[in-house]
């Protein structure tokens, strides 16, 4: 009976720890991704301007100097489920033509 009751106390404690690291993911991308804005994607050769955008959460994209941006793997990597979400359903292409959202250009610099 003892065995049953410290099974049940130890599954439940599993579960909370596993909702709580997804819910802090969750939240931590849903930050990142409220600071965040449009990157170039692509530019033309010769850097004759920008082809298109992406949307890119906070710390997605470096950018050390003017003219310059450089999209970081880490983090696309470790959020890629909800990245792939956000750009599918609310951050799409589309809307970096519309000023919705903050959009960077290439003389762009974060302070």
């Amino acid at each position: 009976m003892t065995t049953d009751r410290a099974l049940t106390k130890r599954a439940a404690v599993l579960w909370i720890s596993v909702g709580t690291v997804f819910v802090s993911y969750l939240l931590v991308y849903l930050v990142l991704s409220k600071l965040g804005a449009y990157e170039p994607a692509a530019t033309g050769i010769s850097g004759n301007g920008v082809k298109w955008y992406a949307w890119a959460p906070y710390g997605f994209v470096a950018r050390e100097r003017p003219l310059s941006f450089k999209w970081r793997p880490f983090p696309y990597y470790v959020f890629f489920p909800l990245y792939w979400l956000d750009c599918a359903h609310w951050h799409t292409e589309d809307k970096s033509y519309k000023n919705l959202y903050p959009v960077h250009d290439l003389a762009y610099v974060q302070p």
